[in-house]
């Protein structure tokens, strides 16, 4: 996954790659990086994680058989996802 928004067309972060077609995926990456912003965190360390908590529920979706975000029923999970991905 590469959360790509700078005018340069370089990346904000990388991490695993997730399926093309998560139901509620762009709402959930927009959540977590304004949380992450409010929160005082630049705009790279709240992509990263961003894309981290939403790399692993991506993978609990896919564990399930899910085309949806499990976002409460997995929240343990992307919540401690904090250090799978990598700001730029």
């Amino acid at each position: 996954t590469t959360l790509n928004r700078r005018p340069s067309r370089c990346p904000l972060a990388l991490g695993p790659k997730a399926a093309p077609h998560l139901h509620g995926a762009g709402d959930f990456v927009a959540a977590v990086i304004l949380a992450e912003l409010l929160a005082g965190r630049g705009p790279a360390a709240a992509a990263a994680r961003a894309v981290a908590a939403a790399a692993a529920l991506a993978a609990e979706a896919e564990a399930l058989g899910r085309e949806d975000l499990p976002v409460v029923a997995a929240a343990a999970r992307w919540r401690a996802a904090e250090g799978r991905a990598r700001p730029l």
